[in-house]
């Protein structure tokens, strides 16, 4: 049975994190509080999704930087990482509907 609630989460997930995307690419920067939102984005997801959260977890054994450390460019890359995940995640719930 496929969840409407969980695609629609999952949709607005994305939407966010693409608008996140979309603003350092414009740029090639984030203002402070642009960081922070991407920030808060990543450890949301991070902490809502244990597939993500497994991938950080191995990703931070390897010696990788926690998100608060980290560079402009390092959270926009976590954050597309994150859009690719949701994008795989909403193509799976929409096929298990039809």
């Amino acid at each position: 049975m496929v969840n409407e609630q969980e695609i629609l989460k999952i949709r607005k997930d994305l939407e966010e994190r693409e608008q996140i995307s979309n603003k350092f690419k414009q740029k090639g920067y984030f203002t402070k509080e642009e960081k922070n939102e991407a920030i808060k984005k990543v450890t949301e997801l991070r902490a809502s999704d244990i597939v993500v959260n497994a991938i950080a977890f191995a990703e931070n054994a390897k010696g990788s930087t926690p998100p608060e450390l980290a560079s402009d460019e390092m959270v926009f890359n976590e954050i597309n990482k994150q859009i690719e995940f949701l994008k795989a995640k909403l193509a799976n719930e929409l096929g298990r509907k039809n």
